[in-house]
This record gives C-alpha cells, structure tokens and sequence, in this order.
C-alpha cells in the first residue's frame, strides 16, 4: 500500500486489482495464487483460455497446475530468482523496456514524472549484470520484459513475496 501511495498517490491496485480477465499478458510477482488467491486462480484461467500469455517471478516453483513450460513459443516464462533480489530484476527489466524503447511513449510524455531519472538509473542494471545478481539467463530477462511490454494489455499482480517479504520490499514495489 505504501509503494502504492509513493508510486500513484492512491492504493489503486490493492483497491482494484488488475484487469486479468482481458490481460493478453499476466506477470505474477512473488504471489502464490493457488493457496493465498484462489479467486485469482479462475481469472487467469479465463484469460488463458483466450491465450494470455503468463510470467510468474518466484524462487519457488509455481502451484499452478503445471502451466509452466520455460518455453518461450508456448508464452509462458517462470523466474526463479535468487530470493530478495526482486528490485534488481525490476530494473533489469525496465532497462530492456527502455532500451528497447517497448514503452508508450505518448503516454510517458503525457503522464509521467521522473522517465528520464529513472532511464538514467536504470543503466547501471543492464541484463548481463542483472542474470548475475539474480542467477537467472540474461537471455529470460530480456525475454520475460520483451514478452510484458509488447503483449498488451499486460497486469501486473504483485504479492506478499515481493511486497513485504525482505527488507527492501517497499522499494521494491
């Protein structure tokens, strides 16, 4: 709720939720929906049922029914992510983002304050360092961001094990 707050002025998606329903892309971050959402569980199947594609980031392997392959052609990607190193992927993503220029860019203009701080800062997460930091292929995290940004609309559900689960969490988020 505080990132929320810092991020958006407002708790906006612990409040609503994400649209996963009409998501064509689900990143699902450090959440164990099986056991801690059951209701989000049905949501996804429902998108994936009309071919969403579906990214889970968590150091322990997925409950999901064995829906994840690491097969990029099938969509689907699964993160094991050395634990607490959650903020250092998120800026290796973002870095590929930006890099790559995958993002609106009529809607940073219009919407956003700090794209350029945060371009900035992003350079020093460049994937190779990031697939060190966090023992994931530096090819999976060029994917996994190539994968969330051009496959729209993408959500975002983030959990318990990146929000509140080691001691940069808030950041994190």
């Amino acid at each position: 709720g505080m990132a929320e707050r810092l991020t958006f002025g407002a708790p906006i998606c612990s409040d609503f939720g994400p649209d996963i329903r009409r998501s064509k892309c689900i990143l699902l971050w450090g959440s164990n929906i099986k056991h801690c959402r059951p209701t989000l569980q049905s949501q996804i199947d429902t998108a994936r049922a009309k071919g969403a594609k579906l990214i889970i980031v968590d150091p322990r392997p997925p409950e999901t029914d064995g829906i994840i392959r690491n097969d990029l052609s099938q969509g689907d990607m699964w993160l094991r992510l050395r634990p607490g190193t959650d903020t250092a992927l998120a800026l290796g993503m973002i870095n590929v983002i930006i890099r790559d220029q995958l993002y609106n860019k009529e809607l940073i203009d219009k919407f956003c304050l700090g794209f350029e701080r945060i371009s900035k800062h992003v350079e020093k997460y460049p994937p190779g360092k990031v697939a060190e930091i966090c023992w994931l292929p530096k090819k999976q995290i060029e994917e996994a961001a190539r994968l969330f940004a051009t496959t729209q609309p993408s959500c975002l559900e983030a959990r318990l094990g990146l929000g509140s689960q080691h001691i940069n969490a808030t950041q994190a988020s």
